[in-house]
């Protein structure tokens, strides 16, 4: 039992990473020096994802798609939010005057 729960968990975890790959490959963000403006960009990308776009998720069900692209938009609506309060609290060590 344990083994299938790995399994399956392993599974989504792929095709969640598969997923945001796709997307950020075919709208050029990169991945791995994200800004936030992108990230938001990507939000927008997924909130409107039209899987038939994509020959990778021919076959593939809509609501599995769906679901992911969900988990993925609040992931990164939440990676959003830390890069706003990492600003803020740069900008305040800068210039504290202008946060009062």
């Amino acid at each position: 039992m344990d083994s299938e729960l790995k399994q399956e968990s392993k599974f989504y975890r792929d095709f969640e990473d598969k997923l945001l790959h796709v997307i950020a490959k075919a709208h050029v963000i990169n991945l791995s020096c994200m800004s936030k403006g992108e990230a938001m960009r990507l939000v927008a990308h997924l909130e409107n994802l039209n899987p038939e776009k994509y020959p990778e998720f021919y076959g593939v069900s809509k609501s599995l798609i769906n679901v992911t692209s969900s988990n993925l938009i609040v992931t990164l609506n939440n990676t959003i939010q830390k890069m706003s309060s990492s600003l803020s609290a740069r900008l305040a060590l800068i210039n504290p005057e202008n946060t009062r």
